[in-house]
């Protein structure tokens, strides 16, 4: 904004119009002379009218336009939505926004609905003044004569009725609490829900005696009207009015509860209090900053936010405090550019989310009032002077405060606090700079440092515009300096912490004194190639980015380390260190390098910023964010969270690249951002994304052919088969980056979503028949999506041979030939399972088995194969004339091979008596009506009996019943019959061979009879020479006076020979019997020898003695003839062993082993004896012939082996099959 001087004529010209009228003097309040500017601060020039002479009047007044404070920077940075989408902004009345997030913008005769993206008209027939949205979010025109709510996109706006409103004109809408009341001229009116008109009250809230005028403000509860003569103050909550006088107003905006501003026809601003009463003129001086006039009116306004409202003005924009009474005329920005025409935004109007919209001649302006600004300057001019060019390169901070600002064209100096701007251009002159393009700034020892992008190195005294150039060596070092530095393009200065500045040059890098100013060139690889940036990190260390990479030295340049082939792009273009040994670098994307002393011990790329942004420059702001400039915006990006957030030009950046080292924090936390286009600067607390949630729906369909666009609010939309494409718009509100936003649909909950990029209109051709829920989506970067909460359903109906009446046609067709020849495959089948059936009764060979087994697969195959529900088979009693129950398969046989309840039946009783008394079949289709029909156990409905003849005799009767009448068919008869005929044969043939194994049986009883015969006198010729033995035992120790002893024998000898007899007529005992009498007749010998041997019987854990069987005292006699003809004879330690052995689950291996004299020795000894027993010899001849007769019975091999042991001793092995209980 233009920044304008009072020159020393108007000086002249002011005082001698102060002498014409002191007055004026007299309402000055304060000024100051400055030596080339005048500032002068005014409080009120009330009237003009006082000055004599015209030409002061011309005098004065241009006093007032050039009366300006110090030049401001933008206060407000708008956003212009213009007429690219048919938007009509110029004869805006009045606009508000819906809950959609909608524009409704009202002009005389129409009013648009816009989204960002596309406007959408709706014409009036009569002159219309207000619009507005309530609470439910419905909208509401307000005509000269009549009120109208919208209904949709294809009805548009339709009138409500209003009672007794002939004559009466809309002033304006607003609720108390659920109530939606309407402010006619001649009082209020008040919604009725049910009917959806507007009717009068017994009670209204309110009322006035004179008409009200077309004009209105509404603060909170307070709404504020006019009668003409008279200014009304109207509580909404209670109805209370207060008044106050005043004539012709023009425009009236509530600013308290009890304040109002007001202009009248006169071009008269007045603040208005209704408590105290008080009047208080506003003119122009009473705004800040105001470019002079000599009258001031309102025309518009809006509550902002907290004590601030913007009004507009014959002036242009206004801003002012309720609290504080001041008013401002604030600077608003566009695109970095001032906007012009201020005084053409009229109408305002403020949402929910802070946002302000502002009518304009050139569109509609918006700017959020919540959120803090990222301020954009690129045209700025003060005192006449403006910034050298756009293209800004760096800055620089002096002691006072001052930005200055390097550019392609020369340096600005910016004084924040004033506006104030200085600018150095190239010059030609012995002080100057003679090169325009500035590519870096810093200040250093009261110097500004400049360096040039082609021209070296020059330091400038900021006191007084003067430049210098550093000094060199005189000698041939000195000189190469300076035509390198001189001549080099300089990409970054860094202040070193000795003082001394260290330069990044294309060719070369240089050190210069701080306090000399004396320049050398540094000797560093040239492979390193041109430099790009440079800094000095906490350490101490050097840092130097190079289009090769970047490379680290200590503070003497000793090259430490090196990074280049890991950057896929080796232009390195800035450096930060966010913290000590923690670094980021920019390049085709941001890196990240941590350090352990001088060694790396992280390098990986930053994933949350975008890879295909390069990086120019990088700062650290306050409050540990990191800032990127980028070929395409601005980044912030956050360490601790890992995530950057990028801001463009919608959020008010620069809209092309950033310049390298362009980034600069000010001491105040300020941040500078130099680019192309301009620069920015902010305070990065106050800045947020501006960003909200999105609200996609569907505002209209188009379906087939039909050009027409409509919307229905239910149903689904129709499409014929032949004409089914769909063209979908949707809309998500969205006004700072609308072009932006990526739009996807899909066609049912559980389906996958379709992109269609950028394109809110959906086009679907060729659908296939059905239902579809169509439902979009948008994003504003394709990671976040916001769902539409409305589905929209759409249907393509099916083609004519998808049509019910011709499938069912179809299906009759089918069904009838289905009919016919599910008929024809079903007696095919029934033949076949007959066939099948006879075929296995055929071929099942039960010639081999048991009558029973025949009469009872007989029975389960005519249930299973023939479906029949019972079957039962009765045999022929021919001594008792008698028909018995043999087999059944139903209700009769609850279980497997057993009848429930049998029954006989006399030959000749019944259906089946007859049947086996005549030998012929019969069917009896309703046995209800057949009294020979006997209920067996219940009543069946049909009944098919067949006889069982052979030779021609009935030996039997196959019995079916069925609950069903008339179930048994003659192909049922047919088949039965022939199952019986050959059943017979088979079963003749079983009856007979029953017959001769019942004989066989009978002769194999008397065998066994006769082999236990056997086994029991072989038993009987063991028993007596143990007893024998026994009782010699007991007799030795009576006549030896062994009194306790023979006790003790006898005791354990009466309880053997109990389990001796026990088991006298057992062929088998368990092994656990048998090892139980074993111990007790090891114990009788053990008393007997008095205890004159030791032994061990031993079990293997595999048996299970409980379980198995052996002939009894089997062991017994061979443990007796190791005692008696081993052990007997024996000198020295005796002992035996008796082990029982499972052998691979087939056989019971019992081994005997002693270490007597031996079977040799044993033999001699009893042929010298002279008291040889009558049974010595015998035991084992008895056991082996026992092992005989059981291998005659079981058929299983039991054995005996007697082997000799060295040196002595004798080892019997018996070897016993196991036995199951059938055997035994």
């Amino acid at each position: 904004m233009p920044c304008n001087s009072l020159t020393t004529q108007t000086k002249y010209f002011l005082v001698k119009a102060a002498c014409f009228n002191t007055v004026v003097l007299q309402e000055w309040r304060a000024g100051f002379w400055m030596e080339n500017n005048v500032y002068l601060s005014v409080s009120i020039v009330s009237r003009l009218k006082g000055i004599k002479n015209k030409k002061y009047h011309f005098l004065t007044l241009i006093l007032l336009l050039q009366l300006q404070a110090a030049a401001q920077l933008p206060e407000y940075h708008v956003k212009m939505l213009s007429d690219q989408q048919g938007l009509n902004a110029a004869d805006v009345v009045s606009l508000t926004k819906d809950k959609k997030g909608f524009l409704w913008l009202l002009s005389q005769s129409f009013i648009q609905r816009f989204d960002g993206r596309v406007a959408t008209k709706f014409e009036f027939t009569e002159t219309v003044t207000h619009v507005m949205a309530d609470s439910k979010d419905r909208k509401w025109v307000l005509g000269r004569f009549g009120v109208f709510l919208f209904k949709n996109d294809h009805e548009g706006f339709t009138p409500i009725g209003i009672t007794g409103a002939k004559g009466n004109m809309p002033v304006c809408m607003f609720e108390k609490g659920s109530i939606l009341f309407l402010l006619l001229s001649d009082g209020l009116r008040q919604l009725d829900e049910t009917s959806m008109q507007f009717v009068q009250t017994n009670k209204p809230l309110f009322s006035f005696s004179k008409k009200i005028q077309d004009l209105y403000s509404i603060y909170r509860h307070t709404l504020f009207v006019s009668t003409g003569d008279s200014l009304h103050a109207v509580n909404i909550t209670t109805g209370k009015i207060n008044s106050l006088p005043f004539r012709a107003p023009y425009f009236i905006l509530g600013t308290g509860e009890d304040e109002l501003l007001v202009s009248n026809w006169d071009s008269q601003t007045w603040r208005c209090n209704f408590i105290t009463g008080e009047k208080k003129e506003i003119v122009p001086t009473d705004i800040n900053n105001s470019p002079g006039a000599v009258f001031v009116r309102f025309f518009g306004g809006v509550h902002m936010k907290a004590n601030r409202f913007l009004l507009s003005s014959n002036t242009g924009v206004v801003e002012y405090n309720n609290l504080s009474k001041q008013f401002n005329q604030p600077v608003i920005y566009h695109k970095g550019r001032p906007v012009t025409s201020n005084t053409s935004i009229k109408h305002f109007f403020h949402d929910d989310n802070g946002n302000v919209y502002m009518t304009h001649a050139d569109g509609i302006c918006f700017f959020n009032s919540n959120t803090g600004i990222i301020q954009h300057i690129r045209d700025y001019s003060c005192n006449g002077k403006n910034f050298p060019d756009i293209d800004t390169r760096g800055f620089a901070e002096d002691h006072a405060g001052r930005i200055w600002i390097a550019t392609v064209a020369g340096i600005a100096a910016l004084d924040m606090a004033t506006g104030e701007l200085q600018t150095y251009t190239p010059s030609l002159s012995k002080d100057g700079i003679n090169f325009p393009s500035i590519r870096y700034l810093l200040f250093a020892n009261n110097k500004l440092w400049t360096a040039t992008g082609g021209k070296g190195l020059w330091l400038m005294d900021t006191a007084t515009g003067s430049f210098i150039r550093p000094t060199f060596a005189k000698d041939s070092n000195g000189i190469k300096t300076a035509n390198a530095l001189n001549e080099d393009f300089i990409w970054k200065m860094e202040a070193l912490t000795n003082g001394n500045i260290f330069i990044a040059g294309g060719s070369h890098c240089y050190l210069v004194n701080s306090n000399t100013f004396e320049a050398k060139m540094l000797d560093m690889p040239v492979r390193h190639g041109p430099s790009r940036s440079a800094l000095q990190d906490s350490e101490g260390r050097i840092w130097h980015g190079t289009t090769r990479g970047v490379y680290c030295y200590d503070a003497n340049f000793k090259l430490l380390f090196a990074v280049s082939d890991s950057l896929p792009d080796k232009r390195v273009a800035a450096i930060s260190e966010w913290a000590p040994g923690h670094f980021f670098i920019g390049s085709k994307g941001l890196y990240e390098i941590k350090l352990q002393g001088n060694a790396i011990t992280l390098f990986r790329k930053v994933e949350a910023v975008p890879a295909n942004r390069f990086i120019y420059c990088l700062q650290k702001d306050n409050h540990g964010d990191i800032w990127l400039g980028t070929d395409a915006g601005l980044l912030r990006y956050k360490p601790l969270l890992n995530e950057s957030v990028i801001f463009d030009a919608a959020d008010n950046i620069q809209p092309q690249a950033f310049n390298s080292n362009g980034l600069f924090l000010t001491t105040t936390g300020m941040i500078f951002a130099g680019g192309k286009a301009g620069f920015n600067f902010f305070q990065p607390a106050e800045i947020n994304k501006n960003s909200s949630d999105l609200h996609p729906f569907v505002v209209s369909v188009s379906v087939g052919n039909d050009d027409s666009i409509f919307f229905k609010t239910g149903g689904p939309y129709q499409a014929d088969y032949f004409n089914r494409s769909f063209v979908i718009h949707i809309s998500a509100p969205e006004y700072l980056r609308p072009y932006e936003l990526q739009f996807r649909y899909r066609l049912g909950q559980n389906e996958p979503w379709i992109s269609n990029g950028n394109n809110g209109t959906v086009r679907m051709n060729n659908l296939p028949s059905g239902m579809y829920q169509f439902q979009p989506s948008v994003s504003y970067d394709g990671k976040k999506w916001f769902d539409a909460d409305e589905i929209v359903w759409l249907q393509v109906l099916k083609p004519w041979w998808q049509q019910w009446w011709f499938r069912l046609m179809v299906l009759t067709s089918i069904a009838a030939i289905a009919t016919a020849y599910f008929q024809y495959k079903k007696r095919q089948r029934i033949n076949a399972i007959h066939q099948q059936t006879i075929d296995y009764f055929a071929n099942s060979g039960h010639e081999h088995g048991s009558t029973a087994d025949i009469l009872w697969d007989i029975t389960r195959n005519c249930i299973s194969r023939l479906g029949f529900e019972d079957c039962v088979i009765y045999m022929l009693d021919e001594d008792r004339r008698m028909l018995v129950q043999r087999a059944a398969y139903g209700a009769k046989s609850p279980r497997k091979f057993e009848i429930l309840n049998p029954i006989e039946i006399p030959l000749g009783k019944g259906i089946t008596g007859y049947v086996a008394e005549k030998g012929l079949a019969e069917i009896v289709n309703d046995t209800s009506r057949d009294s020979r029909y006997m209920v067996d156990d219940e009543v069946r409905f049909s009944e098919m009996v067949v006889p069982i003849i052979h030779n021609e005799k009935t030996i039997g009767i196959i019995d079916s019943e069925n609950r069903q009448k008339n179930f048994f068919t003659k192909k049922h008869l047919e088949t039965l019959q022939t199952i019986a005929s050959i059943c017979a044969a088979k079963l003749s043939v079983t009856m007979a061979v029953e017959r001769m194994q019942l004989a066989i049986r009978q002769v194999e009883e008397v065998n066994n009879k006769m082999m236990e015969t056997q086994f029991i006198n072989l038993r009987l010729q063991m028993n007596p020479h143990f007893l024998f033995n026994s009782l010699n035992s007991i007799q030795h120790l009576i006549v030896s006076q062994q009194t306790d002893e023979a006790y003790k024998y006898l005791s354990v000898f009466s309880s053997f020979l109990r389990s001796v007899l026990q088991y006298a007529d057992k062929t088998f005992i368990t092994l656990d019997d048998e090892l139980k009498m074993l111990n007790m007749y090891i114990r009788l010998e053990s008393l007997g020898f008095d205890a004159s041997f030791r032994y061990e019987v031993k079990v293997d854990e595999s048996l299970d003695a409980e379980d198995i069987l052996i002939p009894p005292l089997m062991i017994q006699p061979l443990v007796e003839n190791a005692i008696w003809h081993g052990l007997l004879h024996k000198e020295g330690a005796k002992h035996f062993l008796v082990s029982f052995i499972n052998e691979q689950d087939d056989n019971l291996v019992c081994i005997v082993e002693d270490n007597g004299v031996g079977r040799k020795e044993s033999g001699a000894i009893k042929q010298s004896s002279l008291n040889n027993f009558a049974y010595n010899g015998k035991a084992t001849t008895l056991i082996k012939e026992r092992l005989l007769l059981l291998k005659q019975k079981t058929g299983k091999e039991a054995s005996m082996i007697t082997e000799d042991i060295q040196p002595s001793g004798t080892r019997i092995k018996l070897i016993i099959p196991y036995y199951n209980n059938d055997e035994v």
